[in-house]
């Protein structure tokens, strides 16, 4: 992760929105039908953008809209929260509206994407750099946890599978040492589990759903003038009391392991991807371990990969990326992997029951979250930006209603969702008509120049898509 912030320049944010939008499209995809659409539909998004004309630009959102995570209520299956560049989106009718809780009601910055657990009576938990957040049932109130975890930079929490009230976090500061917490009361009050652990810059914490007392770690050392770059997984098999170190090897120009999911039956057995540096040509790793992160065998190899996740009963796994990656699915316990769609990018996995969840990009495909039914064959969509409803609905007094509707009008211009100027009530948005020519033309108090960097970048990323013909295959063993 990186820690960024806002630079109030106009030139650098069209230079920023344009770099970044042109590689998260990434589109390598030869002249087929499903090229076809996702370029026409930067050309009708780029239509709607250029329709307006310049004002104040707007700062609150600053990245690339994105969906990249999805948590569900342990008992309840109406409440989903989609995890997104911008805050998240909650859904408590499963799926048919969604509202929306600001980054500022969770007080995380501009380039955080927090990892948030719901807990066995709903309570949230998110990870900050500013420590760790709790919410209430509702997801409207929000309040610091305190303590020690007040002012640590907390990287992830992981709720155990078997009881929902108890949940895990682990810090990670890079300067001190790092510690893991449990919490056995609904994430009210805190305890360090054992010992420090060293200075280890860690990404990822992992509960196995087979054995709650087995916990793993990833995380690196970085390089010093005596010592590369070095990357670790630990494993502890009494619930974070002691942990036994075991070193990974990063391959030339590998920055980090991160872990993705513990087998639901095998505790054993685990997969992570192996991150490669910033600004090389080198892929992303999918490696499995059977035998509790001692050793590692890649499964797969290809740039983009974002997503993995096993099937309740762990007979199935799927892992998916951004670009040509599509989605893969596993029959074999994770051994083997068939590609088993290419026509949209997936960002986020997730699975409850028979249900597989998916994110994808809202812009080029048809939907930002959608659900399977089938393993994964086809896809419903359950939410595309275009659906978010407003504000989450909460009390007049919540961390939620005081501080996200002042956020709001930002995001439908970021999003481009409605004509109104001020901030819709929650529930109150019905969509936008777009005429006969697809292309919707906002009222003058709307207009903004935050659409112009937008609208460059679609046009690039359009040009690119067309121009681009080579498909890259990614490798299996």
């Amino acid at each position: 992760m990186i820690l960024g912030g806002q630079v109030d320049s106009p030139e650098f944010e069209r230079y920023f929105v344009v770099i970044v939008f042109r590689n998260s499209l990434r589109l390598r995809r030869p002249r087929t039908a499903s090229r076809l659409r996702a370029i026409n539909t930067a050309a009708l998004a780029m239509c709607a953008t250029l329709a307006t004309q310049a004002a104040p630009v707007a700062h609150a959102h600053g990245r690339f809209p994105a969906t990249n995570g999805i948590t569900f209520h342990p008992s309840d299956e109406r409440i989903v929260v989609v995890r997104t560049t911008f805050g998240a989106l909650v859904s408590r009718d499963s799926g048919a509206n969604w509202g929306w809780v600001c980054r500022g009601a969770l007080d995380i910055g501009l380039s955080e994407d927090p990892a948030l657990a719901l807990l066995g009576d709903g309570t949230w938990v998110a990870a900050t750099f500013a420590g760790l957040a709790r919410g209430t049932e509702s997801g409207c109130e929000w309040n610091p946890v305190g303590g020690d975890l007040g002012a640590e930079i907390v990287i992830d929490v992981a709720s155990d599978p078997a009881d929902p009230a108890h949940t895990f976090a682990v810090t990670s500061s890079g300067q001190t040492e790092n510690f893991v917490y449990r919490s056995s009361d609904l994430g009210v009050s805190w305890e360090s589990t054992g010992g420090p652990n060293e200075r280890v810059l860690f990404e990822t914490l992992n509960v196995a759903p087979s054995d709650p007392s087995v916990l793993y770690l990833s995380g690196v050392i970085p390089a010093s003038e005596n010592e590369p770059r070095r990357a670790f997984v630990y494993r502890s098999s009494d619930g974070g009391a002691n942990w036994s170190r075991m070193p990974f090897l990063l391959r030339e120009d590998e920055r980090n392991v991160i872990l993705l999911g513990v087998h639901p039956v095998n505790s054993d057995k685990l997969v992570a991807r192996v991150e490669p540096s910033a600004g090389t040509r080198v892929e992303d790793r999918l490696v499995l371990s059977e035998d509790g992160g001692v050793s590692f065998d890649d499964v797969a190899v290809s740039s983009g990969i974002r997503a993995f996740t096993w099937s309740p009963d762990g007979e199935r796994a799927y892992y998916g990326g951004v670009g040509d990656l599509g989605l893969w699915r596993s029959d074999d316990r994770g051994n083997t992997f068939t590609q088993i769609q290419d026509e949209w990018e997936v960002r986020c996995l997730a699975t409850r029951g028979e249900e597989l969840w998916a994110c994808a990009d809202s812009f080029l495909d048809d939907f930002a979250v959608g659900r399977s039914t089938d393993a994964g064959a086809t896809f419903e969509p359950m939410m595309a930006f275009t659906n978010i409803g407003g504000v989450l609905e909460c009390g007049a007094r919540s961390t939620v209603a005081e501080v996200c509707p002042a956020e709001y009008q930002d995001l439908v211009n970021d999003l481009a969702l409605d004509d109104a100027g001020d901030a819709q009530p929650p529930g109150s948005y019905t969509g936008r008509d777009r005429g006969s020519s697809g292309c919707a033309i906002d009222s003058p108090r709307t207009r903004s120049s935050n659409r112009w960097p937008l609208a460059i970048a679609l046009f690039t990323a359009m040009l690119f898509a067309i121009r681009r013909g080579a498909r890259c295959t990614p490798s299996y063993r």
